[in-house]
């Protein structure tokens, strides 16, 4: 589960009794989002702890959205695209005080993007921090990159390292028609089955209206789950199951979900139930 769905009150942090929560919905594995102080290495080292305490594992950090590549209708500017790896740099060393193996990031797929991780990729030698690249494209952000998976595994197969990989969003991918490829069963598990080699994290949450509307408690759209997970099944995928939901009314789209981290609690049961 990403702390992307905890809604936090004010300035509250993240904590135990967040972690107790989680716990006893039967949710073992977290990304941190919101809820930390991403300069603080004594809070990562106390949210760390925490987890612990409560037999959480923290998997990954997600890394700031700042200007990697130069895929942006202003373009990108070298003090821009320094700021963003400084930032991602001190995400990192937290995501490392955490316990965390991989630092999430929205790095784009251009030569300035590759510079970034290459940065990163140096920065980081000889830690067992590993770098994710997310497939984010102009269908969800101000990033004016590729919607098309294949063009993220081709950038990551061009970056060719162990400490570097694809880390597959269920709602940003586009084909060329402009539809989400997860929500047609005939293209979901051939979209997964594509990044085998390349896959080492995956962000999983619903989508509606068609596949526009994403960031949705499993099972509350059109996403193709038994596609998806028997091609994740097929393919030995052994990283985490990693839940993006958004909280309860996180904006007006999502203004009438409702109990989104038992949902995501419960969607081993509810998966499992409709393998026939």
């Amino acid at each position: 589960m990403s702390t992307l769905g905890i809604r936090f009150k004010g300035t509250e942090r993240l904590g135990e009794q967040h972690f107790s929560l989680l716990r006893s919905l039967g949710i073992s594995k977290l990304e941190i989002f919101f809820g930390w102080d991403t300069g603080d290495k004594k809070e990562a080292r106390q949210i760390a702890l925490g987890a612990k305490n409560q037999g959480l594992e923290i998997v990954a950090v997600h890394g700031p959205s700042g200007k990697f590549s130069s895929a942006y209708d202003d373009g990108l500017t070298e003090e821009e695209r320094s700021r963003a790896v400084k930032k991602a740099i001190l995400m990192g060393e937290g995501a490392l005080e955490m316990g965390a193996s991989i630092l999430v990031c929205h790095f784009g797929i251009t030569d300035a993007s590759e510079q970034s991780v290459r940065e990163l990729l140096d920065y980081f030698k000889g830690t067992p921090l590993i770098l994710g690249g997310e497939n984010v494209g102009q269908a969800v952000s101000g990033l004016k990159e590729s919607d098309d998976v294949a063009d993220f595994i081709r950038f990551t197969a061009k970056i060719h390292s162990d400490r570097f990989g694809l880390v597959l969003d269920l709602g940003h991918a586009r084909d060329s028609d402009g539809i989400n490829p997860f929500i047609k069963k005939e293209n979901a598990c051939k979209t997964v089955t594509l990044c085998k080699q390349w896959l080492i994290h995956v962000h999983l949450h619903d989508c509606v209206n068609g596949g526009n509307v994403d960031h949705y408690p499993p099972f509350d759209g059109d996403i193709q789950w038994l596609e998806i997970f028997r091609a994740l099944h097929d393919m030995q995928y052994a990283g985490a199951f990693m839940f993006e939901p958004v909280y309860e009314g996180y904006d007006s789209q999502h203004a009438a979900t409702k109990n989104v981290l038992e949902k995501v609690g419960s969607f081993p049961k509810k998966l499992m139930s409709r393998i026939t």
